[in-house]
């Protein structure tokens, strides 16, 4: 005969192991949901270095690490069933060489289609993982562009029509430096931006893909006579030292976001560099190229060739203009 006792000994067991085995298929459940967003993940980052290729600098292929802390980044999301926050530090403002490099200072299809791959990017998670995910975008145009020799209001103007761009795309936002620091000047932007620590040496390689890509932005008679006036060893570490600067400025503003990156990154523990559009090239340093499949691809303009013409359509009044096959 059970007694009150021995009833609620087996009624403590009963719960007990309820609850653990509960506790254990929740944890296998997230494990699971998790490593499945991080498939997704994968499938979109960039398998090797692109800005290297589009200097024609040989890299050797590094292996890549980080996934375990990759998946407690998407399990801090998952076990709370949070929409998963992604951060991008880029869409700087158009190559100021329009003579070689882009048509000319505003975004054009190059960006839309990109904004576009983002979007699609954050659906293809939102289709394993219910709760869904959004990119923001951190435009840093302000941090740099006093280096390179763009004006404030080129990056002005580059910033909103950006935003008209990915206005209909809910699961793209773009922010920029005065919407995080509202009030301030170029200058009390800038100021801030600087206060911010890097300390990150540039190693050798990443000085020679720099330069390289440097010499190409100031490959016409303008750029050229900046860039002797400017020193191109100058101008390189101040364009390292900004990166260094403005992404610790971003991180610091929202640190449990998952970085993403436009450049190749080895460590996707701690950033993972995504691909944008087929080709070597963000959309600000060269034209949007109609491919056969539908798809665009970046080129530098004079390497598009007479083979292509130039048209356009317009997204929420922004004129987008690409090449397509004559």
């Amino acid at each position: 005969m059970y007694t009150p006792l021995h009833r609620l000994l087996r009624l403590f067991v009963f719960v007990f192991f309820y609850a653990s085995t509960s506790h254990a298929q929740n944890e296998h459940d997230f494990s699971r949901q998790a490593d499945a967003v991080a498939r997704i993940i994968l499938s979109h980052a960039l398998r090797q270095d692109i800005d290297a290729l589009g200097c024609d600098y040989v890299v050797e292929p590094t292996r890549v690490k980080g996934y375990a802390q990759l998946k407690e980044k998407l399990l801090a999301f998952v076990k709370d069933s949070k929409p998963l926050v992604f951060t991008l530090v880029g869409f700087p403002f158009k190559s100021r060489n329009t003579k070689k490099n882009v048509l000319g200072p505003l975004p054009d299809q190059g960006e839309r289609a990109a904004l576009e791959g983002l979007h699609a990017f954050m659906g293809d998670i939102s289709r394993v993982y219910p709760p869904g995910a959004k990119v923001q975008i951190y435009t840093d145009g302000l941090a740099f562009c006093d280096v390179i020799g763009v004006s404030y209001r080129t990056v002005e103007c580059y910033e909103h029509a950006l935003k008209l761009l990915a206005a209909h795309l809910p699961s793209v936002s773009i922010i920029t430096l005065e919407d995080l620091h509202p009030g301030l000047s170029f200058n009390q932007i800038q100021k801030r931006i600087k206060e911010q620590p890097a300390s990150a040496p540039l190693d050798k390689t990443q000085k020679e893909i720099l330069e390289k890509r440097l010499l190409r932005e100031f490959d016409d008679p303008e750029g050229r006579t900046f860039l002797k006036r400017a020193s191109l060893a100058r101008t390189v570490q101040e364009m390292h030292r900004r990166s260094q600067q403005i992404n610790a400025l971003y991180k610091k503003t929202f640190p449990e976001s998952i970085a993403l990156s436009v450049h190749y990154q080895h460590d996707i523990g701690k950033k993972i560099g995504v691909s944008l559009l087929a080709g070597v090239l963000t959309p600000w340093h060269g034209a949007a190229v109609l491919r056969q499949d539908g798809s665009f691809e970046i080129r530098r303009k004079c390497d598009v060739g007479d083979t292509h013409v130039l048209t356009s359509h317009t997204i929420n009044g922004i004129d987008c203009y690409f090449y397509k096959k004559s």
